[in-house]
């Protein structure tokens, strides 16, 4: 809901910094609801240890979640500076494109490891040639 009324505020906003700093926070909770959506999908194959009690099962839901939020931010951030998917700047509703793919990058946990890790050896790759 948050998501959305950042979206409605957007649509009065001018200032080009501030639209991006709303996209990218939209972005951000676009990533929560992927990690939400992608628990909630796994919850029959995910193991729960009945001893540990209730209060450690929903400490890792929230970590979770919020590993989906930060997966989300770094993704949005790193399209907002055209680091990666920079073709989703050129589609007819970029934001929209930036809202889907914080979703993936909430939900799969493999994604911005693996974006990190292809940033690294790009950076490497780029030093040895200078």
């Amino acid at each position: 809901m948050i998501a959305v009324g950042l979206l409605a505020v957007r649509s009065r906003i001018a200032n080009p910094q501030l639209l991006d700093a709303l996209a990218i926070l939209a972005g951000t909770m676009m990533g929560g609801i992927g990690a939400f959506l992608s628990i909630s999908g796994r919850t029959e194959s995910i193991r729960l240890d009945p001893v540990a009690g209730e209060r450690i099962h929903r400490i890792e839901g929230r970590v979770r979640v919020a590993v989906g939020l930060l997966a989300a931010l770094f993704l949005a951030l790193a399209i907002k500076a055209n680091l990666v998917l920079g073709l989703s700047q050129t589609w007819p509703h970029p934001l929209l494109a930036l809202l889907i793919f914080c979703i993936v990058a909430g939900a799969t946990e493999r994604l911005v490891p693996g974006l990190i890790k292809n940033m690294e050896s790009s950076l490497s790759r780029e030093r040895k040639r200078l």
